[in-house]
């Protein structure tokens, strides 16, 4: 992208802005992560069985954002019988699809 500016407003549709000039606008204001005053973070809880709770916060990743404000619920697979696994919660940003979620990677 060369040299970019913004915003004005729009006289006969003469200025069209995309999600990504908008959200560049937060470059170097906001880094990547979960806010840690908003809601619980994201924490997690046991729900029953092999099913989390993901509470409520907000995160900004790759320039787009996520919010969550009710418990989201997340299964995961069942373990080996003998040896130990250790899942990741994580946000995935799938810029292709235009969507962000919450994903369990699993371990090995």
């Amino acid at each position: 992208m060369s040299f970019s500016f913004g915003f004005y407003n729009s006289v006969n549709h003469d200025r069209k802005y995309d999600s990504k000039q908008i959200s560049s606008m937060f470059e170097g204001l906001i880094t990547d992560g979960v806010y840690r005053n908003v809601g619980d973070c994201f924490a997690l809880s046991v729900n029953d069985g092999l099913k989390l709770n993901v509470g409520a916060g907000r995160a900004w990743f790759d320039l787009t954002w996520s919010y969550n404000d009710t418990p989201y619920i997340l299964t995961l697979q069942e373990s080996h019988a003998v040896f130990d696994r250790i899942d990741a919660i994580v946000i995935r940003v799938n810029k292709s699809a235009r969507t962000n979620e919450f994903a369990v990677v699993t371990g090995t």
